[in-house]
């Protein structure tokens, strides 16, 4: 314990021998250091905090991203259920079906004609070409929009339209190729 007490009253006794001008220099050296070194603290405390940081951010962009192909898979799946539902069934017979339509919308039919299936993969399409003519482009629209309202996947693949006769009693001739779709094995 003396040998403490004795350094301690020698670093007193050496304090107390300096002037006030050194010891206010003295003083300043010990703030600067100290604050050097608090500096250096505060600065790698900042920069583990700033890492962090990005770090939660780009984590956060992650979950956005996850969340958003998750949204993204969801719809696809939906669509995917619903077209596998649409193609399940047995296949639309298209010629009995057309000719059923044509009737409904008051449209000559000049030719209709069954093309050969394809099959592409596990899909069959079956199409139709069908020419004829109809009095007005209303009853043509007619059935352009329920062959679109199916239930079953039916397409227009190809339409050529032509006007014939004087202005006021015009008709309009027409050439379709449709094709319906079904899972393989299904084509009725």
């Amino acid at each position: 314990m003396s040998s403490k007490g004795g350094s301690q009253g020698a670093s007193a006794g050496l304090f107390g021998q300096l002037s006030d001008r050194e010891r206010r220099l003295l003083a300043l050296a010990g703030a600067g250091v100290l604050f050097f070194v608090g500096s250096l603290a505060w600065s790698g405390v900042s920069s583990a905090m700033e890492e962090r940081e990005a770090i939660i951010e780009d984590k956060e962009q992650s979950l956005a991203q996850v969340a958003h192909l998750a949204g993204n898979y969801a719809e696809n799946e939906r669509r995917r259920r619903d077209l596998e539902g649409r193609l399940a069934g047995p296949a639309l017979p298209l010629l009995g079906h057309m000719q059923e339509l044509c009737d409904k919308h008051h449209i000559t039919i000049r030719q209709l004609s069954d093309r050969k299936s394809t099959t592409t993969g596990d899909v069959t399409e079956a199409v139709v070409e069908l020419s004829g003519g109809a009095g007005n482009i209303t009853d043509l629209t007619a059935l352009l929009n329920e062959l679109e309202r199916n239930p079953r996947i039916i397409k227009v693949k190809k339409m050529r339209a032509s006007t014939t006769g004087p202005a006021e009693s015009r008709s309009i001739n027409f050439t379709l190729t449709v094709a319906t779709y079904a899972t393989a094995g299904k084509q009725g």
